[in-house]
């Protein structure tokens, strides 16, 4: 079955200079036997009457392939052939005398497929040496040798020219077998081409025709169409009239609104049967705004591709021509093209060789693309086709239908949103806003040190994890603010000590004063001091500490009674963490001596408060908690579950506990039980285990 959408024509697969035989040049008479064993002679042919085609190719050639399995040489044989009118004979030559028959037959590596299944017409392998006799340099090459031959006027013999008629429509062929040959096919000889509308314009009625040509001999007087829709047998058409030779004829097929595959056969010519068929393929149109783009993107031979579109009526609105590309291989272009509105048009993207974009076939090329897209402003809209080389394989023609509307586009018509569409003319509330301090990319507005982190969420604290305010949370680290745990007060003066209030003798701005530094108060003694009730101020020769109370808990301190000296300090050990927060005054109680005539007089009990600030702790210290344990942590304020508590652990010894988690070895059996029943763990001593194991059994009932 032909189709009125495949359109092939003749390419060279060389970049060698065309050198085979011209068209009106004498056909090379040669004789040949086809795989069946029958032997031919060319010029007998001719001399009979018959035109004859010669199909040149090769079984690896891929548009040879596509050309044969469209039937169109096939249908010229069953047509006009002996089995037809008898007026043609059709001969497909192999002409790589490398290949083999798994070649010819499809199973060979050499090859495309089965071409002896395909081809009704005789074929003759190992033809290399009349190829070389048509100076022929590329495959396909499709010769028709005409009958109406002239005589040698030196030789007396007859010579008969050809044409390059190459891989032409059915029409195409007959038409170079009969018009251009100027004869005459036996009796009434009817030729079909569809002329009728290819498409649908948004699902609107077209109209089906086709034009036929009498080649033949006799006149036609009547014609029976049958006619189908997809498939689907729609009512015959009959024409009756007179078409004589060389006469032609427009038969109004029906109209129809459904489309698809439209099928018509001519099934009887005056009378008698027929076997005559055409398709075509009727498009139904894609939507598309009023400017398209045609966007390609060429392969190596970029000459071979060429593309038109034009209205449904017929008229040409822009396009590329099959060769206008030549020398940009591998090359991305863009056309735009402005159409009117409310229209409808057809599209075809053409192939000269048949083997669409599909470039990679034939050795180490880059397979091309092709795509059409509706723009709105500047924007691409939306794809109305698309093809890959690559995967979409070969073609000859693709054609496509377009219907310009007048499009309403939904989306979001914010323009502070990520998904902001400029185009759209109604919003459809699909608008997405990016999160604050960050842009719709995900990256940070702002972000000064580029880290990564916007500067509106960074976080400054101490990063050193010795700290006791170590801060994992921190995206900014500065380590002055860190503070550390210290056993002494040696460190004295130096950054990071806490300032804290005075300590005073009340209403004074000097005397004695301290401040802390972590687990330490320094206590200084200045070199005067004011009795407040007369305002005599006094030399102070020492001061003897008696107590001190008030701190927070969570902590404790070592406290030695004892002088301290005009201009000394005294250190106050603080061990533990706090767990609790806020101001706390620190209360000292002790004896103030002063210096009289060189003579240290005690002017009593005297006590001043020391102001602590205790803040939050960001990140309270984990450990141990549990005092009796083996790794007690003093400044743990959150138990992590890693107190080591060490005994007895195995369940049959007398001195087992489930406290114990670390086995001593000092495990207590009943033949080595100590005596001493206050000896609970059995271990031979009473100690603190066994005030332990007291502890946990504490007010559990005796079985």
């Amino acid at each position: 079955m032909k189709h009125i959408y495949m359109l092939f024509a003749v390419l060279a697969i060389s970049s060698t200079a065309l050198a085979q035989l011209p068209s009106g040049s004498i056909a090379p008479d040669f004789t040949a036997t086809d795989i069946n064993g029958t032997e031919w002679n060319l010029y007998d042919l001719l001399d009979e009457g018959n035109t004859v085609i010669l199909d040149f190719s090769a079984t690896w050639c891929g548009p040879c392939w596509n050309y044969a399995l469209g039937g169109t040489l096939e249908d010229m044989y069953s047509t006009f052939g002996p089995e037809g009118t008898g007026d043609l004979y059709v001969f497909y030559l192999e002409s790589d005398d490398s290949t083999t028959d798994a070649d010819l037959n499809g199973t060979g590596t050499a090859t495309t497929g089965d071409w002896v299944s395909i081809t009704n017409f005789p074929i003759i392998d190992n033809a290399s040496n009349i190829f070389d006799s048509y100076s022929n340099t590329y495959y396909p090459t499709i010769y028709t040798v005409c009958p109406d031959g002239t005589e040698n006027a030196t030789t007396g013999e007859m010579e008969y020219s050809l044409v390059e008629s190459g891989q032409t429509t059915f029409e195409g062929h007959v038409a170079a077998a009969f018009q251009n040959c100027a004869n005459s096919i036996t009796g009434a000889a009817p030729l079909m081409t569809y002329n009728g509308e290819t498409s649908s314009c948004g699902g609107g009625e077209w109209m089906a025709s086709t034009s036929v040509s009498n080649l033949g001999s006799d006149d036609v007087t009547e014609m029976v169409f049958a006619v189908e829709l997809n498939g689907a047998a729609q009512t015959d058409v009959t024409w009756s009239g007179v078409l004589s030779n060389g006469g032609n004829e427009t038969i109004d097929l029906g109209s129809y609104n459904e489309i698809g595959t439209f099928d018509y056969s001519l099934i009887t010519v005056n009378g008698a049967a027929w076997n005559a068929d055409d398709a075509t393929t009727i498009v139904g149109s894609v939507e598309s705004s009023t400017i398209i783009q045609v966007r390609i993107t060429t392969d190596n031979w970029p000459e071979e591709t060429g593309w038109t579109i034009e209205s449904a009526s017929g008229m040409y609105i822009d396009g590329i021509a099959t060769g206008d590309l030549a020398g940009q291989n591998d090359t991305p272009l863009t056309w735009d093209v402005a159409l009117d509105l409310n229209e409808c048009y057809i599209f075809k993207m053409t192939d000269s060789y048949g083997d669409g974009l599909n470039a990679s076939q034939w050795g180490d090329y880059a397979d091309g693309s092709f795509s059409i897209v509706y723009m709105i402003g500047e924007n691409e809209a939306d794809t109305i086709i698309s093809y890959d080389g690559a995967i979409d394989g070969e073609f000859a023609e693709l054609v496509i239908g377009i219907e310009t509307i007048d499009f309403v586009f939904s989306g979001c018509t914010d323009s502070s949103a990520c998904n902001y569409l400029n185009y759209a003319t109604e919003d459809d509330g699909s608008c997405v806003f990016p999160e604050q301090w960050y842009n719709c990319d995900g990256e940070c507005i702002t972000d000064v040190d580029n880290d990564g982190i916007c500067d509106q969420l960074e976080i400054l604290g101490c990063t050193d994890y010795e700290a006791f305010n170590y801060n994992p949370d921190a995206t900014d680290s500065d380590n002055t603010l860190c503070i550390y745990f210290v056993q002494d007060c040696n460190s004295f003066g130096d950054p990071g000590w806490l300032e804290t209030e005075s300590g005073t003798y009340p209403e004074q701005s000097s005397g004695i004063f301290g401040e802390m530094y972590n687990e330490d108060i320094a206590l200084h003694l200045s070199n005067t001091i004011v009795e407040p009730v007369s305002g005599v101020s006094y030399v102070l020769a020492h001061f003897d500490f008696i107590s001190m109370s008030g701190l927070p808990q969570g902590l404790i301190s070592i406290m030695t009674s004892g002088p301290m000296n005009p201009n000394s300090e005294l250190c106050v050990n603080i061990s533990g963490a706090p767990i609790e927060t806020g101001v706390f005054d620190i209360l000292f109680t002790g004896e103030a001596y002063i210096n009289v005539f060189g003579n240290s007089i005690n002017i009593g009990l005297i006590s001043f408060t020391h102001t602590l600030e205790i803040g939050d702790n960001p990140n309270p210290i984990s450990g141990c908690t549990y005092s009796g344990s083996d790794n007690y942590l003093v400044y743990a304020m959150v138990d992590d579950g890693s107190c080591i508590i060490s005994g007895c652990t195995d369940p049959e010894a007398s001195n087992f506990h489930p406290i114990f988690n670390l086995e001593n070895g000092l495990c207590q059996y009943v033949d080595d039980v100590s005596d001493c029943i206050e000896d609970l763990n059995q271990d031979g001593t009473i100690g603190t285990p066994d005030l332990l194991q007291l502890l946990s059994a504490y007010g559990q009932a005796c079985d």
